[in-house]
């Protein structure tokens, strides 16, 4: 079976390439999901302040999402490697990293 969210304009090219195996299928979130209380959690609905309560948006969340952006299962295996910092200018960094599928 094949689920898919969020597609776009390039859905059907996507899914054929899946289909006869020209690339290997994952299934990633496209968002954040938050707990079921966050809503509980988060403050006054009309307190448009990102740092209120648990914090508003992914960026700004304090507790653990139940799954956070990018989520998921790959049918590979990928390895990380030589990773470099090249500024550390928080919020801001850059960095660099060799990544074999």
């Amino acid at each position: 079976s094949t689920q898919s969210t969020w597609e776009g304009e390039e859905a059907g090219h996507g899914l054929t390439d899946v289909l006869w195996g020209r690339v290997a299928p994952s299934g990633r979130l496209p968002e954040t999901v938050y707990q079921p209380d966050y809503l509980q959690q988060v403050g006054p609905e009309l307190d448009y302040s990102m740092t209120s309560g648990v914090g508003r948006t992914y960026r700004y969340l304090q507790v653990p999402p139940l799954y956070y952006f990018g989520f998921g299962l790959t049918y590979t295996t990928f390895a990380y490697s030589a990773l470099t910092l090249a500024t550390w200018d928080v919020p801001d960094m850059l960095f660099f990293v060799n990544v074999t599928n």
